[in-house]
């Protein structure tokens, strides 16, 4: 295994690996608007900053604790997010069967529509046809009632002169016909 090293004996040995002249001419190609210029660090400076050895390990331990607790939010974090995921995925799923439930309901509405005005003219021809029956009736009512009794009426006699007319005189007849019936 690789061994832990302090922050500060890393920073100590990257000092000491530099030359101060790589130092200086790293300087002027960072943008001096970014980054403040670095100062120059010598090895007794780097020393003299180096925490004592018992507070490199309270560091470390803090920085360890740290990357426990970020790591413990990292996976907190995608556990999370996979449940939106699914969520969003749920959400989808529900809207498309929304939307064709609306679909189906707007059709089923415009069918209603329809058959609510066939209902309407179906109602107006039946309130029609009760008015009808309904005169009908009373028509029919009406011609049972009985009639007030009423005089025969009697005609007027004719000033016309009832003309007789004299009985035919008797045809010639052999009287054959009064004779016939004898015969049946």
């Amino acid at each position: 295994m690789v061994s832990k090293k302090n922050l500060s004996d890393m920073i100590r040995q990257e000092g000491q690996k530099l030359p101060n002249q790589e130092i200086k001419a790293v300087e002027p190609s960072v943008s001096a608007e970014i980054i403040p210029p670095v100062e120059e660090i010598s090895p007794e400076k780097i020393s003299d900053v180096a925490p004592a050895p018992h507070q490199n390990n309270d560091i470390q331990a803090n920085l360890e604790k740290q990357v426990q607790e970020l790591q413990k939010s990292l996976a907190e974090a995608k556990t999370q997010e996979g449940n939106l995921q699914q969520k969003v995925t749920e959400l989808q799923a529900d809207l498309s069967v929304q939307k064709k439930l609306v679909q189906q309901l707007q059709k089923h509405l415009e069918q209603f529509n329809a058959v609510k005005a066939e209902l309407e003219q179906a109602q107006k021809a039946a309130r029609e046809l009760a008015d009808a029956n309904y005169n009908l009736s009373q028509q029919l009512v009406e011609t049972k009632k009985p009639q007030p009794e009423t005089k025969p009426t009697t005609y007027r006699k004719s000033d016309r002169a009832i003309v007789k007319y004299p009985p035919l005189p008797p045809t010639n007849d052999d009287g054959f016909a009064n004779k016939i019936w004898l015969l049946d």
